[in-house]
């Protein structure tokens, strides 16, 4: 398998777990963020030209046999038809994250199409369709799901270097930028390394100007305004001393909703409801592990984390009894 491009790689974490047939507001935050990270894959493999401050963006540059479709995408859609473009490099990853909804859907499944091709991303059954609610109502949903090895494996690779120590690469901290930017940081880190990686980030800001640029830069903020719209919408904010002044924000986007599953019998002991709950899973097409625990134990289910707390809910003056998956950060 070949070396995933940073387009690939950010995409292989912001599209695991997202709704693939219907534009949820997570899911047009991540594809604001795939949509720069093509210009931000450009200007680091030379694919674009760089002049100074400025990216060039012309029609030529889309006759060349090697940019990927998705990148090509984009590109058209800055042009607006022109023939040639002289745009600061910021400029670029704003108007990149501005497309228009149907260049949006169609950039997702040339991504999604590009990792397909690879076997690194699938559409499963959303695991909403395993809600006692979603089953009775007859509801078909379908999420993507990325390969669990590749995910993990591109998950450590940014832990390794974000948490040690040692200079950060241009490509990670574009990774860390896309990541802050579509709410996807605490799919890689727990809240206690959240103050680590805001460190690495400043110190990157100080000695990198690659990174004081980028960090300067939102592209979800337009987005405030509609804040209500989402499921649930948290700002876990970091001061900072940095000469530049920026505050690290981090969204976090609950992009599946807490999940009920029915068990078999009443009064279940931990062993038959954990069965019941994995012949569920399975039955309805889900990878997952059991991290630990019985009681209350946490699953990792297409590479996301949930704790499965019993629980029982009335139904017409009927109390039914199953497990509760709700999302769990480590």
């Amino acid at each position: 398998m070949r070396e995933l491009t940073l387009t690939q790689r950010f995409a292989l974490i912001g599209l695991n777990a997202q709704d693939s047939l219907h534009m949820s507001m997570a899911k047009k935050m991540t594809l604001r963020a795939i949509a720069a990270a093509t210009i931000l894959e450009g200007y680091m493999t030379g694919s674009l030209i760089i002049e100074e401050e400025y990216i060039v963006l012309s029609r030529p540059l889309l006759q060349d046999k090697g940019m990927p479709l998705y990148q090509e995408t984009v590109i058209k859609a800055i042009l607006q038809g022109q023939d040639r473009k002289n745009m600061l490099f910021c400029t670029a990853l704003k108007k990149a994250a501005r497309i228009r909804g149907t260049i949006k859907k169609r950039l997702e499944k040339q991504v999604s199409d590009s990792l397909t091709g690879e076997k690194l991303l699938e559409e499963v059954p959303n695991l909403l369709g395993c809600d006692m609610a979603y089953i009775t109502a007859g509801v078909d949903l379908r999420e993507y799901r990325s390969d669990m090895e590749e995910y993990t494996r591109q998950c450590e690779m940014i832990r390794a270097e974000v948490l040690e120590e040692g200079e950060l690469t241009e490509d990670m901290i574009a990774l860390l930028w896309l990541l802050r930017e579509s709410g996807c940081m605490h799919d890689i880190f727990s809240d206690s390394e959240l103050p680590t990686v805001s460190s690495r980030i400043e110190e990157a800001c100080r000695q990198q100007r690659f990174a004081e640029r980028l960090f300067g830069l939102q592209i979800y903020k337009t987005l405030e305004s509609v804040a209500k719209q989402f499921v649930q919408l948290k700002h876990r904010a970091m001061g900072t001393a940095t000469g530049t002044g920026i505050n690290f924000i981090y969204p976090i986007f609950d992009r599946t909703q807490s999940v009920f599953i029915d068990t078999e019998a009443w009064f279940e002991k931990p062993e038959q409801r954990l069965a019941d709950l994995e012949t569920r899973l399975t039955s309805r097409g889900h990878a997952y592990t059991v991290i630990s625990g019985i009681n209350a134990p946490i699953l990792k289910i297409d590479n996301i984390c949930y704790q499965a707390i019993p629980e029982a809910v009335i139904c017409s003056r009927v109390p039914i009894q199953g497990v509760r998956l709700r999302k769990y950060y480590v």
